[in-house]
Formats: structure tokens, sequence, C-alpha cells
């Protein structure tokens, strides 16, 4: 398709000629149509730099006038430029956690994990993820299910700590008499970079044990 010169009427009488061309070309009728290679060239800008590049870090935000501004991502949750979000220390307050979430709230945040311990379980089971970057201060609470007794065979035992430090929060003898309804509570510090764990092996015979393990894990950096 051809494309004629733009051309309008100034007042006066004076016509003025204007050549189209570039990005975009204008037909003699008026109509405007955009040239080939003319969005992904805008694309190319938005991805790869250009006039509309934003700086490292920086997030294009609404400014309240229709335009757009670069900022940099501060307060409870930052970001960095490969688009990996974290949350900063002590943004997590009792406020944000009302209406009875609680731990459920913090656990659903990835900020710790639980599992159940039946008699009959022999497994290593991860409680919480690690952390490639960060050590973690960790409360453990142990609710016991089912009285741990030993009869006449072996007593279930139950180690928690870390990936190669299996008894880090409690040794595998804890639990060797504890009855139904008893809680304990421990605290550690998980290292950077080694997953959370519980041990178990299974009960022999007629013994008996079991219990509910919580633990909230909170990076300390």
């Amino acid at each position: 398709m051809g494309y004629a010169p733009l051309v309008y009427k100034k007042a006066g009488g004076d016509t003025l000629v204007v050549a189209s061309g570039g990005k975009i070309e204008i037909e003699s009728g008026g109509e405007i149509e955009l040239q080939a290679g003319a969005i992904a060239d805008i694309t190319d800008k938005l991805l790869a730099g250009g006039d509309i590049a934003l700086a490292d870090g920086k997030i294009l935000v609404g400014d309240g006038t229709g335009k757009g501004a670069a900022v940099t991502p501060s307060g409870d949750v930052t970001i960095t430029n490969a688009g990996v979000t974290a949350v900063g220390a002590g943004r997590v307050t009792s406020a944000m956690l009302a209406s009875g979430a609680g731990v459920a709230a913090l656990l659903t945040a990835g900020l710790g994990g639980s599992h159940t311990v039946l008699k009959t379980d022999a497994a290593t089971t991860t409680l919480v993820a690690l952390n490639a970057a960060k050590a973690r201060a960790c409360l453990v609470v142990v609710r016991v299910d089912e009285t741990y007794a030993v009869g006449t065979g072996t007593l279930p035992t139950v180690k928690i700590g870390e990936t190669g430090a299996l008894e880090a929060c409690m040794a595998a003898t804890v639990l060797d008499t504890e009855a139904a309804g008893t809680v304990l509570v421990f605290a550690f510090t998980n290292t950077a970079n080694k997953a959370i764990v519980v041990t178990t092996t299974a009960a022999i015979g007629n013994s008996t044990g079991g219990c509910s393990i919580t633990v909230l894990a909170i990076p300390t950096t």
C-alpha cells in the first residue's frame, strides 16, 4: 500500500507538506497505521533497556496523575532484580495475627511446620525446608498423644533436629516415659542451609507412644 504525505492547510491559505515515515504512517485520508516492527521495538525497550528502561531494583508504580514513576520497594517487603521477595525483620506483628490466626498463619507463611508421629513410623521427615541463606531461631512444641510405655517390646523413638545433627533439638530418649497430654517445649538455632527434621523408629512388640510436633522457625538475620 502506498502512503501519501501528511498535508494540512495553515491559516492564511499556505499549505505545509510533511513527509510521513518511521514507525507510524499516515494515509491521505488521515488514518494512522503502525509499521511492521513498531510493537516489537517498543517491547524490546521495555525488556532490554532504552528510553523506558528501569534502573536496578526499581519497579514502575502509578504516580496518581496517570503516569508511572520508578521507585525502589521498601518497608515490610523488599524485592531483588531477580524477583525474589523478603519480609523484613520484625514486620510480622501480633496485630497481623489477630482473630485466632496465630500459629496457623505463621505456618502458612512458611515460618514453621507441623507433623504427627505414630508408633509405627520409621522415617526422617522434613518439618521445615532449609533456608539457604539464613539461620533461624526455632521454638518447638511437642505434645504427647499416646503414652510412651515400653511394655515387653521396644519403645518407638523420636529425634528432632536438623540435617546432619538429628538430635540438635530433642534427643531420642526424652519421651521414654512421658504420659499422654504432656506438653514439652524446646528452643534451638537452626543452621542456615539445613532442613529441620524429625527422625523416628517404630515400636516393637506392645510398646506404645505417639506425639504431635509444631515448629516455629524465624530467620535471625
